[in-house]
């Protein structure tokens, strides 16, 4: 029965006052989550455990879709996807509820990546870029460890450019959104906790 204001203007103990508390844990899309979850199906772990199972299924089929990208291979894109959704450490994020930021910011991260790579096969290159960059910023707000996406984007697109010269400076201006949208993320995160953990 939180209000909605502290699940996305302080950390997930809404400890701003008493610092003594506060984790310094800024994730508001679990714990908006955790409410909708409760809201809907109410305070038993059924509810909880289902949308994580969800989670976990729609980050498999993201698993998929970017490995398919990568290769254009379905029998790779499927075994590579087989292997996400199976691993032991994915199994024990979907078994234990309080680990859905892991499976939100992988998801959201997957897609990114994903959509990132499909722009470059279409002639709606803004939008799936857009959406990309939409996606980082969802991963970004499941868990801080999406900040390491804008170098795995600049990384993968000096790896892949063939063109002699110009690959650190393409890299760089492709990734240049996700540094941008990483740096306005940092500092609402500085904002709301009030210092910069």
């Amino acid at each position: 029965d939180a209000p909605w204001g502290p699940l996305f203007s302080a950390d997930v103990r809404f400890s701003r006052q008493d610092q003594a508390e506060s984790t310094q844990v800024y994730r508001p899309l679990q714990l908006v989550t955790y409410r909708l979850v409760e809201d809907w199906f109410g305070d038993g772990p059924a509810g909880f455990h289902a949308c994580n199972v969800v989670f976990a299924a729609l980050g498999t089929l993201a698993a998929f879709w970017a490995f398919w990208l990568l290769t254009r291979k379905p029998g790779i894109a499927f075994a590579a996807a087989a292997l996400f959704a199976v691993h032991p450490l994915h199994t024990e994020a979907v078994d234990w509820i309080a680990a859905l930021p892991e499976l939100g910011f992988g998801l959201f991260t997957l897609l990114a990546f994903a959509l990132l790579l499909a722009r470059q096969s279409t002639s709606r290159r803004w939008l799936l870029k857009a959406l990309s960059l939409l996606a980082f910023g969802l991963a970004l707000l499941w868990k801080e460890t999406a900040a390491v996406f804008p170098l795995i984007v600049a990384s993968y697109l000096w790896i892949v450019d063939s063109a002699a010269g110009n690959r650190a400076r393409r890299a760089l201006m492709e990734s240049a959104p996700y540094w941008i949208l990483l740096a306005a993320y940092v500092a609402v995160r500085a904002v709301v906790l009030g210092k910069l953990t």
